[in-house]
């Protein structure tokens, strides 16, 4: 849990001793983006075109909620808004079935890129437009 999560927990009454915080920011300046060259090239490609970049960085899990991050992504796509929407975390791959069936489900197949876990972020963070 963040600092924030911590003192929010304090608050609800939960034992503050109890409690470990655990950092998970990501260094700032490293650039290590050649795990997933592809989508540093299709992101280019996006860009080119004037698409918006758009991502969300949380493993795939209920609680991070996909399903309603990709329901709101179908509005733009709806209305004809040219943008990228890049996914990365664990278990956000093509092999995650049910993510695939609501990413048909929603029409987002085409525009959505999933690339699994990464093992630096901040270098995605630099490419998004929208988190």
């Amino acid at each position: 849990m963040g600092e924030r999560a911590r003192t929010s927990h304090a608050a609800m009454g939960l034992p503050i001793g109890k409690m470990v915080v655990c950092e998970n920011g990501f260094e700032r300046g490293v650039d290590d983006f050649s795990e997933v060259h592809c989508v540093k090239r299709a992101l280019s490609l996006a860009r080119e075109r004037g698409a918006l970049v758009i991502g969300m960085v949380a493993r795939y899990h209920p609680q991070k909620d996909h399903k309603a991050f990709l329901e709101a992504l179908s509005i733009p796509a709806d209305t004809g808004q040219d943008f990228v929407a890049v996914l990365a975390g664990t278990g956000l791959t093509k092999e995650n079935k049910p993510l695939c069936d609501q990413l048909e489900r929603f029409g987002l197949g085409e525009k959505v890129v999933l690339l699994g876990e990464l093992k630096q972020s901040s270098s995605l963070y630099s490419r998004l437009d929208v988190h």
